[in-house]
């Protein structure tokens, strides 16, 4: 399990190989563009995020840290590169979140 403190997203994860079927079993999570509403999305650089109106925060990559208990796998983070490296521009839900606010 890795602890709070470990980065986000590992660069290593790129360099990950995974099958075409994978990558299109991942495809197959992903909410069809018509299913969800052009006022839940909210649109990143390759990516458009399906979230509830008034409850998404957008926030700095390095600002944000996995759930100890839900770590990010490889071979997803490299299913979702290949998918985004088609062209396509996928629809992802927004995860929930736990925010602390730290005032210095």
């Amino acid at each position: 399990m890795p602890d709070v403190d470990d980065p986000l997203f590992d660069a290593s994860d790129l360099n990950v190989d995974v099958d075409a079927s994978f990558v299109d079993t991942v495809r197959s999570w992903l909410p069809p563009r018509d299913y969800v509403d052009e006022d839940e999305l909210y649109w990143g650089d390759q990516v458009a995020w399906a979230g509830v109106q008034g409850r998404m925060l957008k926030l700095p990559w390095d600002q944000i840290q996995a759930y100890p208990d839900n770590p990010f796998q490889s071979e997803k983070v490299a299913a979702f590169r290949d998918i985004i490296r088609s062209g396509e521009r996928p629809t992802i839900y927004a995860p929930a979140a736990k925010l602390t606010r730290i005032s210095l």
